[in-house]
Parts: C-alpha cells; sequence; structure tokens
C-alpha cells in the first residue's frame, strides 16, 4: 500500500538541491531520488561526496548555485526521514494538503496513457571517461 504522504512544494537555491543530489547518491542504504525537470551526471564509484560530476535543467543550461528553484517533495523527506535533513534549509515551504498518490491518479487520468522509457536524466558515467571527452 502507498504511503500517505503529502506533496510539499519549497524553494532551494541551486546549491542546495546539488547537496540534496549528492547525499542521495552517497548514502547508499536509501538511493538516489528520482528526478523531474534536471540532467544530472554522476560517477558512482567516486568517493562519497563527489559523485555528483553536473547537474543542467531540462533546457540545458546548468543549474546555478544562488539561484532559488522551486522545488516538490513529500513530507516524509522534508522532516528529514532516510537522513535527508538538507530539505530544512529551503525557503517559502508549502505543504499542500494533497495526498500524493492522489495527485499521481489524477495525472495518470490526466494523460490517459503512460509512455514509460528512460530520457537519460540520470547518467552513471566514471569521472575518467568524463575527463577525457
Amino acid at each position: 500500500e502507498p504511503f500517505d504522504n503529502n506533496l510539499i512544494t519549497m524553494q532551494m537555491t541551486g546549491e542546495q538541491i546539488k547537496e540534496v543530489l549528492e547525499y542521495g547518491l552517497g548514502n547508499g542504504k536509501y538511493g538516489y531520488l528520482q528526478v523531474s525537470g534536471l540532467r544530472i551526471v554522476c560517477d558512482p564509484n567516486a568517493p562519497i561526496g563527489k559523485k555528483l560530476l553536473t547537474v543542467n535543467l531540462k533546457s540545458g543550461s546548468p543549474l546555478d548555485d544562488k539561484q532559488l528553484y522551486t522545488v516538490a517533495t513529500n513530507n516524509f523527506l522534508l522532516d528529514g526521514g532516510d537522513g535527508y535533513t538538507m530539505f530544512k534549509k529551503a525557503k517559502n515551504i508549502v505543504d499542500t494538503n494533497k495526498v500524493i498518490r492522489d495527485v499521481f491518479a489524477e495525472a495518470i487520468k490526466k494523460a490517459g496513457k503512460l509512455n514509460m522509457k528512460s530520457d537519460g536524466r540520470i547518467q552513471a558515467v566514471p569521472k575518467a571517461i568524463k575527463d577525457a571527452a
């Protein structure tokens, strides 16, 4: 049965988002977060804290460390679940009071059909290969 987590929106800097992503790549216990609107290149074999190589917006432009971006997550992660305490640094946190499974079900109904295919938003590339390119 799905969890009863609420959809939360907030604003985070590019630097804070990178901190969240790096934690997810390095914690080894919970796995990394699924993302939307970003293109990530990482080196899963790099030392913890050095796995995230690049983060770009879907448009291709790099994530700006100082700019604020709107982020959506769930209340479990906002509350520090699975060690994601860095979400507490966000600004303008809003609990939508919408259960995520309901939001997901509404999106599926609206779309009518899901096209499930990989779009390459997360790429694992050894750093040595990236440096040679």
